[in-house]
C-alpha cells in the first residue's frame, strides 16, 4: 500500500503546483508578460531528501488483501494535508504580493526649509500625485498639448515618440481609476535655481492596452487591478529663463530644448513644477 500513497501524493503535488499563483509583471513602465515564477521560500527537496522508489525487493509485500479501510483513511488524510499546504502557500504568495519591499521616509522638514521656506511638504507631495495623474490620462487621450506642459522638453519627445508608436499600431494604453495610496518626499535640493524634487510613489490602477478599432485587450488584463511603486522626479524654475543655466548664453526661443552653445538640456515650464523623470520599481496584481 505504501508503494500507492506515495505515486498518489506526486501525482497530487504534481497537480496542485500549476494552480499556485504567480506574481503579475504588468504596466507600460515595464514588461506586459508575465516573467515571474513560483517561490514558496522553501524547497520540496531533490531525489536526495526523498525516497519514493518502491522497495520491491523488500521482505513485506502488499496484496489486495491489504484493509481498504485503512487505505480510505489514509488516502483522505493525504489528501487534506495536501490542500492545507496548498492553502497555505497560497496564503503566504498573496501576503507577500500585498507587501512592499520600500520604506521610504518624508525628508526633514529642515532640510525643505533651506531650499524654499514657502515650500508645504503635504501640498508638495500631492502635487506629485497629481501631475502623474494628468500624465496618465494625457497620455492615456494622446493628448500631446497637456503632456508637454507636465513634463520637460526631454521627457515630452520620449512619451511623444512612443505614442506615435501606439498610434501606429492602433493601439491605446487604459489607465484608469487611479488611486493614491502612498507618496513621500525622499529628496530635495536647488542647483542653478532649478529646484529638483524626488518622490516615492505608491498608486493602484488599472492597465491595459487595447486595439483601438476592435476594443481588444492585446497586452495586460483589465479585470485586474495593478499595485505600481515609482520613483518620479519633478523640477521647477522659480522664473522663466533667457539664459542658460549652465554657460549663461542667451537661449534662442525657437529652441528650447538645448542650449545651442553648450548643449545643456534646457528646461522649459513656466513658474512650476512638471515631471523630469518617472522610474517604475515594482508592480503586482492585487
Amino acid at each position: 500500500m505504501k508503494k500507492y500513497l506515495t505515486i498518489f501524493l506526486l501525482i497530487i503535488i504534481a497537480f496542485c503546483l500549476p494552480l499556485i499563483p504567480t506574481n503579475a509583471d504588468s504596466g507600460w513602465d515595464s514588461s506586459y508578460d508575465s516573467g515571474s515564477s513560483f517561490d514558496s521560500g522553501s524547497s520540496f527537496g531533490s531525489s536526495s531528501d526523498w525516497d519514493f522508489s518502491p522497495s520491491f525487493g523488500s521482505s513485506h509485500s502488499y496484496t489486495t488483501s491489504d484493509d481498504p479501510i485503512g487505505m480510505f483513511i489514509a488516502t483522505f488524510m493525504l489528501i487534506m494535508f495536501v490542500y492545507s499546504m496548498y492553502k497555505t502557500i497560497v496564503v503566504i504568495n498573496k501576503s507577500k504580493s500585498q507587501k512592499s519591499n520600500y520604506n521610504y521616509q518624508d525628508i526633514s522638514s529642515l532640510v525643505v526649509e533651506k531650499i524654499d521656506s514657502t515650500i508645504n511638504i503635504e501640498d508638495l507631495k500631492q502635487k506629485a500625485f497629481d501631475i502623474y495623474k494628468d500624465i496618465q490620462t494625457s497620455w492615456m487621450n494622446f493628448d500631446n498639448k497637456k503632456l508637454k506642459t507636465l513634463t520637460t522638453d526631454e521627457l515630452y519627445n520620449m512619451y511623444s515618440s512612443q505614442l506615435d508608436t501606439l498610434k501606429l499600431k492602433k493601439q491605446k494604453n487604459i489607465m484608469n481609476d487611479i488611486s493614491l495610496k502612498d507618496v513621500k518626499l525622499i529628496d530635495i535640493y536647488k542647483s542653478k535655481d532649478i529646484i529638483t524634487a524626488k518622490f516615492y510613489l505608491k498608486v493602484t490602477t488599472y492597465d491595459y492596452v487595447i486595439n483601438e478599432n476592435t476594443n481588444k485587450v492585446v497586452r495586460g488584463d483589465k479585470n485586474n487591478k495593478l499595485c505600481i511603486e515609482y520613483i518620479i522626479t519633478l523640477v521647477k524654475n522659480p522664473k522663466s529663463i533667457d539664459t542658460c543655466p549652465n554657460c549663461g548664453a542667451l537661449i534662442n526661443q525657437n529652441n528650447l530644448k538645448v542650449c545651442e552653445y553648450c548643449r545643456t538640456k534646457l528646461v522649459t515650464n513656466k513658474n512650476d513644477y512638471v515631471m523630469s523623470k518617472k522610474k517604475c520599481i515594482g508592480q503586482r496584481k492585487i
